[in-house]
């Protein structure tokens, strides 16, 4: 029979969701750069030995870090869909697209595409990392495109195109600054989705 946890261990639980909420602030402000754990220690205002104690490495802290900001990204994303409520597909996307690319989340995307490609380069660490960064992301696009009645038929497929077209042109958008070509892309992408949700609702057996 197990026990109740004491005292201890839920100071250190707490201790350490408040050593990782305070990290995961400093890496969203300021990158990972070529952070030490004695940096990450003096932004926490701890020790390195503290990070040790609660981490085990520099990398599984890093990896709690990548996880948290995956959280942060979804709550975001999903904040936006639940204030447009029952809006159709076109209206969600491009009002997502718009949070999504305004200057404000640029400082953000450049710290995304900065996480993905040092996860890339351990997926055995970080595997869970990506692929919760893909399917939260396409188990909310899929949720958006879904509420139209009948829906796709391959609402998975068809957010998945959407959820590429999305980061790269936003990648694009990071690169080259030209805002109007990656407004009208989207204005495209939004089109094409449109006309495939009214397509395959046409498509659905009456009975």
């Amino acid at each position: 029979m197990h026990g109740k946890p004491d005292g201890r261990t839920t100071r250190h639980a707490h201790r350490h969701g408040e050593l990782l909420a305070a990290l995961t602030d400093y890496v969203e402000e300021n990158g990972y750069g070529d952070l030490s754990l004695r940096a990450l220690a003096q932004a926490a205002d701890v020790s390195h030995v503290t990070l040790l104690h609660h981490f085990g490495s520099r990398d599984d802290l890093l990896g709690e870090v990548m996880v948290e900001l995956r959280g942060r990204d979804r709550m975001r994303v999903a904040d936006q869909r639940a204030r447009l409520g029952s809006a159709d597909v076109g209206t969600v996307l491009t009002a997502v697209w718009r949070q999504l690319s305004s200057p404000v989340y640029l400082d953000y995307w450049r710290l995304f595409f900065e996480t993905y490609g040092r996860a890339i380069g351990d997926h055995t660490r970080f595997g869970d990392f990506l692929d919760g960064a893909m399917s939260d992301w396409l188990e909310l696009i899929s949720a958006a495109v879904e509420r139209e009645e009948g829906g796709p038929k391959r609402p998975s497929a068809l957010a998945t195109l959407v959820l590429g077209a999305f980061r790269g042109i936003i990648l694009d958008l990071l690169v080259t600054e030209d805002r109007s070509r990656a407004n009208k892309a989207i204005a495209m992408l939004v089109r094409l989705v449109e006309y495939e949700v009214a397509d395959a609702s046409r498509q659905v057996p009456r009975t």
